[in-house]
């Protein structure tokens, strides 16, 4: 199960706006590079036009991804989109990996989401 659980795509992004973030659905909006009105309609996920559910593209989910710093392939996976599995592919995504909901350990410990974000930043300044 992946860190958003059975919740939808829109109930993820809200969640990271107001809980991670804490931004307004504007200053969201500016730092995806969306318009504020569509964020809303992602996080609603349904048009009240027409009361139908609101696909977001791949592109947008890339773009949530980068400036919510969550998993582009959790993203994808919520929006419906099939992604690749990671047995089929010789790349593995370390940042992904630490932000994603499975167990990380290292020696047998488990690591912590506060620790895990510990590692992204050294990993960020070894290789800068």
């Amino acid at each position: 199960m992946n860190e958003a659980g059975s919740r939808t795509l829109g109930e993820v992004l809200y969640d990271i706006r107001t809980n991670k973030l804490k931004l307004s659905l504007r200053k969201a909006s500016d730092l995806v590079g969306i318009s504020h009105n569509y964020l809303n309609l992602l996080e609603k996920g349904i048009d009240p036009r027409n009361q139908r559910p609101i696909q977001a593209t791949p592109e947008i989910l890339k773009r949530l991804s980068e400036g919510y710093d969550y998993p582009y392939s959790e993203l994808l996976s919520l929006g419906g989109f099939m992604i690749e599995h990671e047995e089929t592919s010789n790349k593995v995504n370390l940042k992904e990996i630490l932000q994603g909901s499975k167990q990380v350990t290292f020696e047998d410990k488990e690591l912590n989401s506060k620790e895990k974000r510990k590692i992204i930043d050294i990993i960020k300044v070894l290789l800068s």
